[in-house]
This record gives structure tokens, C-alpha cells and sequence, in this order.
């Protein structure tokens, strides 16, 4: 019996020292300003506008489309995929960096199931004109000629 307690107590202590070792998990940003844009999917750049404190999200352009061969690949392999480069133009003219989670989503045209998901936090550094945030963003290839929009979901507060 009394190994038994004493193995209780020793459980107890190792629980305890382990859940004060445990880095504590970073707290939610309080100042999370949120905001949604839907664009076409093109090769285009479009206009966002979108400002908080002395920072502004501009501009969003896809690169990286599918060539020929990308195609002809997905053809026979209709699990082939090609990542999309999702690049972000923005300007940050004052003292403080922001912290922005970008969410970009490829719409189904027909309402169904998202044709690709990713996102990606990133810095609107302080002092900062006209600079770029990216990350890529992978879909089926085939299924880049069925995709008529996405939508950017932007969660922005300070760093």
C-alpha cells in the first residue's frame, strides 16, 4: 500500500513539474482587425485598399499558372498538382509592424467543396513602401481552368 501511495505522489510531482515546464501558449492578439475580398482568378493584379494603423494591404497577384505541359501531365494524372504563387503588395509607412494571416481560398464555381485552401502570417514591416508578401497555394492542376474566383480572408493586428 505504501508503494502504491508513494507512486501517486511521485506521479503527481512529475505532472506538476512538467506542466511548469511547459511553455506557456502564446495569447490571442486582442486588436485582430478582420476583413474578406473576393477577386477573379486571373493573371491579373487586383486592388485590395484595405488599411489599419499606417499600414495598407494594395494589391494581390496568382503567378505560377499551368503551362502545356502542366496540363497534358494532369491529363493523365488528375491528382497532379501545381502550386500557385499568391504574392501581396502593401505599404507600411509608420513605427510599427503589423502581423497578417492571409487565408486564400479557391472557390468552386458550382458552391461545392473549396478547390484549394492555404494560408500563411506574415509581416507589414514598419518603414516599408510598395514591398511583397507571399506563399504558395496548391490545387489540382486540372481543376485550374474550372476556378472562376478565391476569396482572401485578412486578419491584421499588431505584432
Amino acid at each position: 500500500m505504501k508503494k502504491v501511495a508513494l507512486f501517486v505522489s511521485l506521479v503527481a510531482v512529475l505532472v506538476a513539474v512538467a506542466g511548469a515546464t511547459r511553455p506557456a501558449l502564446a495569447a490571442e492578439p486582442t486588436d485582430v482587425q478582420k476583413f474578406e475580398k473576393t477577386f477573379p482568378f486571373d493573371e491579373n493584379v487586383h486592388q485590395i485598399g484595405i488599411t489599419v494603423g499606417d499600414a495598407t494591404i494594395e494589391s494581390v497577384k496568382v503567378k505560377n499558372w499551368p503551362d502545356a505541359e502542366d496540363y497534358k501531365k494532369a491529363e493523365k494524372d488528375p491528382n497532379d498538382t501545381k502550386s500557385m504563387y499568391v504574392v501581396f503588395t502593401y505599404s507600411n509607412k509608420g513605427p510599427i509592424t503589423y502581423k497578417c494571416k492571409f487565408t486564400v481560398t479557391v472557390l468552386d464555381p458550382e458552391g461545392g467543396k473549396p478547390l484549394a485552401v492555404d494560408d500563411a502570417k506574415k509581416d507589414l514591416d514598419k518603414n516599408k513602401v510598395s514591398d511583397t508578401d507571399s506563399f504558395f497555394v496548391k490545387m489540382k492542376t486540372r481543376l485550374y481552368k474550372q476556378a472562376k474566383t478565391f476569396k482572401v480572408n485578412f486578419e491584421v493586428w499588431k505584432k
